[in-house]
């Protein structure tokens, strides 16, 4: 790739992404590292994670990877192409703001905010999938256990789900009781990154009491699923969390769930100690111990969601029949 080439591509990704640095990792992923094999993932993650923590991200994001391409004369044109569309926006961004009262607008500016957070997450899953082994690194390298091992035999094909939560402002139900946006629960997986907007109104439970866990600008949240506390034995706990939101506006969340695969059985990891577990069910929201449970990930899956989709676990069940016997 030419110098020349560099340039036009970040232009084109800048435009495309309006100049976020952090949603144009996405393009530039598969532009550099992809189709032309310029970068690595390392060196992109490394110039994503240096924006993530510095003020002008998009400058800073891009020069440092034209640097790594071209040295200085690649950074300092690099940030020409970025700054130059920044000129040419002013007459949109005058118009805009007489239309900005539109709720066509609203509700399309709302959109693009929730895409891109979307894409920030999908690029990141990306990037550290591929970097790290996986969301669960963290875990294999405090338990002293080889990198692989995880992914061999829990997820070499994981449940990905990433789900957009709007949790509406009214807090009280018509009999003056608290009406909570989601009540106590863990998650059933292995780990969820959680990037939530500025409303709060999410409390995690630690030592039997609830504690507040306001969003911190730049952030994720992680939190620890029922499956990652079984296969540590307890090592690493699964988090009870709720939320009730009592701002004046809509609440929005933005979870990835990071599951086990769905026909993995479901051992503690090998080597830990065999000592009995204390019985935690009365302490648990579902009144039952993750350590009781034997078999697939997607069995302990469908025992959940049965509870409160009963219908939805038998149209599954029966078009895993249906496909099982063609």
């Amino acid at each position: 790739m030419s110098l020349w080439d560099m340039l036009v591509q970040i232009a084109v990704a800048n435009v495309l992404t309006f100049g976020n640095g952090t949603v144009m990792a996405a393009v530039l992923q598969s532009s550099f590292v992809q189709q032309a094999h310029v970068l690595t993932n390392e060196q992109l993650l490394f110039a994503f994670a240096l924006a993530r923590v510095t003020p002008g991200q998009a400058n800073l994001y891009v020069a440092s990877i034209a640097y790594m391409m071209f040295g200085l004369p690649g950074a300092a044109l690099s940030m020409v192409v970025i700054a130059l569309p920044s000129y040419l926006m002013i007459p949109l961004l005058r118009t805009y703001e007489f239309v900005r009262g539109s709720q066509l607008v609203y509700g399309l500016t709302r959109g693009l905010g929730s895409t891109a957070v979307g894409l920030l997450l999908a690029t990141t899953w990306s990037l550290g999938k591929d970097s790290l082994n996986g969301p669960v690194a963290w875990v294999v390298f405090g338990l002293g256990l080889d990198e692989h091992y995880f992914k061999q035999r829990y997820y070499a094909d994981p449940l990905i789900l990433f789900r957009i939560f709007n949790y509406p402002h009214s807090n009280t139900t018509q009999s003056g009781e608290t009406a909570w946006g989601v009540g106590e629960h863990t998650d059933y997986g292995l780990l969820t990154i959680l990037r939530q907007d500025d409303t709060g109104g999410l409390q995690v439970k630690s030592r039997s009491r609830w504690i507040d866990a306001p969003p911190i600008p730049g952030s994720f949240l992680c939190n620890i699923g029922d499956m990652l506390e079984r296969l540590t034995r307890g090592i690493y706990r699964s988090t009870p969390h709720r939320v009730i939101n009592t701002s004046p506006r809509d609440r929005l969340s933005f979870p990835f769930f990071f599951d086990p695969s769905f026909d993995a059985r479901m051992l503690p990891v090998e080597g830990l100690s065999n000592e009995a577990l204390a019985d935690d069910s009365a302490e648990r929201w579902d009144h039952a111990t993750v350590h009781d449970f034997s078999g697939t990930y997607g069995e302990y899956l469908l025992s959940k969601v049965s509870r409160v989709f009963p219908e939805l676990v038998d149209e599954m069940l029966g078009q895993v029949k249906v496909k099982g016997q063609r």
